[in-house]
């Protein structure tokens, strides 16, 4: 009897997300080294910049479009622009250096489970085995991994942000705090959640019909 294949397109899939697995360890141990020799052998006087998202509240440019008969003037303009402002690093309190180095390390981690459970998951599956309770386990665990990276992501760029634009003194441009949710990521880890339900049932069903035969 000829015994499981997994498909073409699962074993495909289960190599490009192990590669990206052990890819980002690969590059997570080179930015730690990075970090730790830039420490240890930056100056004081090193160039650096510690950049926060905020919303910039209009921009507006002119431009000369040949489209228009007789040629004319337009406009082009923007609306909560989300920019980047930049601080010398020397510049930021310490403690705020140590609270985005935190967040970073903590969602660091969070990715990093994200992508072990989700390896782990087209493991099974290649496997044979998709509907089982360690896979709806999984799952739970990537919808919820992912909603707490977004929602954490979120207050800390919003936090950042708030503090920033409050110390500001003047600007020849008006800056605000920017909130930023990205309900693609939300609405993918309700859609996660709800598929871990859904294998949660199937586990059941092929278990009662197991017990039938």
């Amino acid at each position: 009897m000829k015994g499981y294949q997994p498909d073409r397109i699962v074993r495909v899939l289960t190599w490009v997300v192990s590669f990206g697995y052990y890819t980002t360890w690969v590059i997570i141990a080179f930015g730690v080294v990075a970090i730790v020799y830039t420490a240890s052998v930056a100056s004081d006087d090193a160039v650096a910049n510690v950049s926060i998202p905020v919303n910039v509240a209009s921009v507006e440019a002119h431009i000369v479009s040949k489209w228009t008969r007789p040629a004319a003037d337009g406009r082009v303009t923007l609306s909560d622009v989300t920019a980047m402002l930049q601080f010398p690093a020397a510049a930021v309190p310490r403690w705020f250096r140590v609270v985005a180095v935190s967040s970073a390390v903590v969602g660091t981690a969070l990715l990093m489970l994200f992508y072990y459970h989700l390896r782990r998951l087209f493991l099974r599956v290649r496997d044979g085995a998709p509907f089982d309770a360690q896979n709806a386990t999984r799952l739970r665990w990537l919808g919820g991994l992912l909603l707490i990276y977004t929602l954490m992501r979120s207050a800390f760029v919003y936090s950042a942000s708030r503090l920033a634009t409050n110390t500001l003194s003047s600007s020849s441009t008006p800056i605000q705090s920017v909130l930023k949710i990205d309900w693609t990521d939300i609405f993918m880890a309700l859609v996660l959640l709800a598929l871990a339900e859904i294998f949660r049932r199937g586990t059941s069903l092929e278990d009662e019909q197991a017990l039938v035969v």
